[in-house]
Parts: structure tokens; sequence; C-alpha cells
């Protein structure tokens, strides 16, 4: 029925760990997915956007979107996020954003070119995000604008995440400003940009 790897992978994990909590409590002798051959998945490099496109991108939206592609785009935080922020989160004076995640809180730093940005945005004061439904209309266009075939959900952070590692040089660094593991930005997150690119990328001229 699940034709998807990643589906398949998933409902073989939960129904492992729910004969291995049977198998602790004694109800089965064995865990009957020991036997199952695992399921492999050949993972595409994510889709990130040029520099080019991210130029494009940022000029094309609404004054009222541009934080959220800022700290998209050039910090790298989840579209889920993103709405929880007010501006009194944003530290413009230290470069810094307060972002609670899926597990913790985090203090991620601003590159300076995001810093740029958010400082010349209007609005200092109420939620950086606009409605959810400002939000689709500009996704929408947003797809247009760039010819894309669908609007992959972390297009923004994968971008972000890819700049990073090539700015910074650093894993762990990155792996803590974006709140995963080493493991999952390696395996998820990563399209690495040539350094011309990179270099393009942070002083994009916008």
């Amino acid at each position: 029925r699940y034709s998807c790897p990643d589906t398949r992978r998933t409902w073989l994990n939960r129904l492992s760990a729910l004969f291995a909590f049977a198998v602790r409590r004694g109800y089965i002798s064995s865990n009957p997915c020991d036997r199952v051959e695992r399921v492999t998945v050949d993972r595409k490099r994510p889709l990130i956007l040029t520099p080019a496109q991210s130029r494009e991108l940022y000029a094309a939206s609404p004054a009222v979107m541009r934080p959220y592609v800022v700290l998209g785009m050039f910090v790298g935080l989840r579209p889920e996020e993103i709405p929880r922020l007010d501006w009194s989160h944003i530290d413009l004076e230290a470069g810094t954003v307060i972002v609670t995640g899926k597990r913790r809180t985090r203090l991620v730093k601003l590159e300076s070119i995001a810093l740029k940005l958010l400082s010349a945005h209007p609005l200092r004061r109420g939620p950086v995000c606009p409605s959810n439904s400002t939000v689709d209309r500009w996704r929408a266009k947003a797809k247009a604008l760039l010819c894309l075939d669908h609007w992959p959900q972390d297009l923004l952070r994968h971008t972000a995440a890819s700049y990073l590692l090539a700015l910074i040089e650093d894993a762990g660094k990155v792996a803590t400003r974006l709140g995963n593991s080493v493991k999952v930005l390696n395996a998820h997150y990563l399209n690495p940009p040539t350094t011309a690119a990179s270099e393009e990328f942070w002083r994009l001229n916008v």
C-alpha cells in the first residue's frame, strides 16, 4: 500500500517500536520487524535557490513578507518557527533572534545580510509573520515566479543551511543554529553551492 520508501520506513520503525514494547512487557518473545528487510532511501539533494533566484524572490516579495523571507532564506528558521516570532524576539543591536524550536529555545546569530535587511524593515513591533493566508498567497506567487513545479516546504531553510555551511565551514555550528543534529543536517539539508555562488549569496545586493 505504501510505495514511498520514506513512508514505508516510517511505518516499519513505528511498528518495530510497538513490538519492542511488547517484548519488554513479555507479551511476545521476539520483534517480528527484526526479520523484515530494512528499507533503503536514495535521497536526492534538496532544492536550494541560486543567488539570482534569492535576489529575485526577495525583490518581488511585498514588504509584509520580507522578514519571513529573510528569516527563512538567510537564517534558516523552520516555516513553523517564524509565525511564532514577535519583533521583541529579534535583537538588532546584538544581531540575534530567540527561536522557540521543536524541543528547545535557541539563540540564533544573524549574518550581516539578514541583519541589514531586518534593520531596514519599517515595522519593529508585533508579529514578524503575516497571516497564514497571506503566506499561502505569497508562496503561490513565488512558485510561479521561480517556475517551480511545487514549493518544497523547507526550500528557504535548505537554502540557508547549504550556504551557511559553505560560509562557516563547521557542520556543528550550523546544526546548532538550525536546531538539528549534524547527522540530520548532512542527510536532509545540504546541497553544497560553489564558492563563487556562496560569496555572491552572502553579499546579495537587494
